[in-house]
């Protein structure tokens, strides 16, 4: 899907990557279960697909731009991202976490007040914390 698709359709990250909580905003999306996270852990072809779709969404949020776009106050992306992490760290993607995570870190050090500090609170704690 293009940009202009994943930035207007709202209900698609509860599908490719789902938690273990109930989502806030689609309530019937399927959960992550222990038979997931195993299938994920051990499948080859499953976990290629998902690199697949974290590449996708990496170049959406634009990870490693100076600046991306969707750097604002109360970004809709920003709850999106606490789920990639929260489903990453379960699945066993901690590579891809890590780059994640760091580039987060160095744009909420540029621009704190645009991420905020709960913002931040909320993807560190999915990181290194409990899950969410």
């Amino acid at each position: 899907m293009d940009d202009d698709w994943l930035e207007g359709t709202h209900d698609f990250i509860q599908v490719i990557f789902p938690n273990k909580e109930a989502s806030k905003f689609v309530p019937d999306a399927k959960l992550l279960t222990d038979e997931d996270i195993h299938q994920f852990r051990s499948n080859n072809k499953l976990r290629s697909n998902l690199i697949k779709v974290i590449g996708r969404m990496f170049l959406f949020w634009e990870i490693g731009k100076d600046k991306p776009v969707w750097i604002s106050k109360h970004n809709h992306n920003y709850l999106r991202i606490t789920r990639t992490i929260i489903f990453l760290k379960a699945v066993g993607f901690a590579d891809c976490n890590f780059i994640l995570y760091d580039y987060l870190q160095e744009m909420f050090n540029l621009y704190p007040d645009e991420i905020g500090d709960t913002t931040f609170a909320y993807w560190k704690t999915a990181m290194f914390g409990k899950e969410i």
